[in-house]
């Protein structure tokens, strides 16, 4: 899949943080890398030892809908190996 240049696009999603002892969700920006891949990037305090993230900084992701209390959000999911 060919590189976009010049290309600015980005996204709003979550990831999911892992034993947190309850259901939490950090929002996280997603940038288009290419038409419809997307990789998710790290936010500025990101800091791996305070924070588990489900997906990690700089992964290729997809995302799908899920409904909280707060209503529907896009969360982060690993795009799996082909």
């Amino acid at each position: 899949m060919p590189e976009r240049q010049g290309w600015d696009s980005s996204m709003l999603a979550y990831v999911r943080l892992l034993n947190e002892g309850t259901e939490v969700y950090r929002p996280v920006t997603l940038e288009e890398v290419a038409v419809g891949r997307w990789r998710l990037v790290a936010t500025n305090n990101y800091d791996p030892t305070d924070e588990e993230w489900e997906v990690l900084p700089g992964e290729f992701v997809t995302t799908t809908n899920h409904s909280t209390s707060s209503g529907v959000i896009a969360l982060v999911q690993r795009v799996e190996a082909r």
